[in-house]
C-alpha cells in the first residue's frame, strides 16, 4: 500500500532469509502493492502470520491469510495490529482498566499483555 516502488527482488531475498522457513517460499505480484506469498508448509505460514506485521524499506508489509473464494478487493491491507508500550502513567493508575481505556483511545484493543508485580497475569 505504498506509492513508492519497492525493489521486489531484494525484498523477496530479505524475507526468505529472515523467516527461516522449513520449505521454500514463493512470491507472486498480483497487482500494484499486493503480493501473494505461498508458503511450502502450513506450519511456516502460521508462524509467520502470527509474528504480526513486518517493515521493509520503511514500508509496512501487512500479511493476511487468503480465504478461498474471497475477492482481492475485500481484504483490508490498511489495518494491522500493533504492540504499544505506554510510558509515564502514574504508578497508582497502572492497572488493566487504565491500560484498556488508554488503548481504546488510540484504537481497537485486541489484547492486553498484563503482568502484575509478581509476574502473574
Amino acid at each position: 500500500m505504498s506509492d513508492e516502488k519497492v525493489n521486489r527482488d531484494v525484498m523477496y531475498r530479505v524475507r526468505k532469509s529472515l523467516w527461516f522457513t522449513k520449505e521454500d517460499v514463493n512470491f507472486v505480484s498480483l497487482k500494484q502493492g499486493v503480493i501473494f506469498v505461498n508458503f511450502g508448509t502450513i506450519k511456516d505460514r502460521t508462524r509467520i502470520l502470527n509474528l504480526s506485521h513486518w517493515l521493509f524499506d520503511q514500508c509496512l508489509f501487512v500479511m493476511l491469510p487468503i480465504v478461498k473464494g474471497q475477492e482481492l478487493d475485500v481484504y483490508a491491507f490498511n489495518i494491522t495490529p500493533f504492540l504499544l508500550r505506554i510510558f509515564n502513567i502514574p504508578f497508582e493508575h497502572m492497572d488493566q482498566k487504565v491500560a484498556f481505556v488508554v488503548g481504546k483511545a488510540i484504537g481497537e484493543v485486541v489484547a492486553i499483555d498484563w503482568h502484575d508485580r509478581d509476574g502473574i497475569n
